[in-house]
């Protein structure tokens, strides 16, 4: 899981922060995920946002 403190005064999440914490996310997969070279391997991976995962970045 990852967390990123923002300041209070931040609006509340958008599509550009859950873009922006995604890669730190797939650093915490197991190794397994990953070949020798550090490629993942896996077509597909489920991620689960809060409501602001619904948004769009234009």
């Amino acid at each position: 899981m990852v967390v990123r403190l923002r300041q209070g005064n931040k609006a509340a999440n958008s599509a550009k922060d859950h873009i922006s914490i995604l890669p730190e996310a797939l650093e915490q997969l197991p190794d397994d995920f990953y070949d020798p070279d550090g490629v993942l391997m896996s077509e597909k991976i489920m991620l689960r946002t809060d409501s602001a995962g619904a948004t769009r970045e234009c």
